[in-house]
C-alpha cells in the first residue's frame, strides 16, 4: 500500500507515516521504507510524472478559458514539479 502511494504520488516520507499510522505496525517499518524508496525512484527513471500533475496538466489542456478569479487570493501561482509555473493572475 505504501508503495502504491509513493509511486503515484511521489511521496515518500509521507507514505510511510500514512500506512504507519494507519496500520499501527511498526516493526516492519524498515521494509516499507525500503519499498517506498524503490517505488519511488522507478517512476522518476522512467520519466512518468506524479498523478497530482498530469491531472493538472489534463484540467489545464481541457479548459483553456477555466475561470480562477475565485482561488486568485489564495493563489498567485501553481508550480509543478518540472519547473512549470502557471500564473493565475
Amino acid at each position: 500500500m505504501a508503495a502504491m502511494f509513493a509511486s503515484s504520488v511521489r511521496t515518500p516520507i509521507t507514505a510511510v507515516v500514512l500506512i504507519a499510522e494507519m496500520t499501527g505496525v511498526t516493526n516492519s517499518f524498515v521494509a516499507i521504507m525500503v519499498v517506498t524508496i524503490i517505488a519511488y525512484i522507478i517512476p522518476t527513471i522512467l520519466g512518468n510524472d506524479p498523478i497530482y500533475e498530469t491531472l493538472l496538466m489534463r484540467l489545464i489542456k481541457k479548459n483553456k478559458e477555466i475561470d480562477f478569479d475565485k482561488t486568485k487570493s489564495v493563489f498567485g501561482r501553481v508550480y509543478s514539479t518540472n519547473g512549470l509555473c502557471i500564473n493565475l493572475n
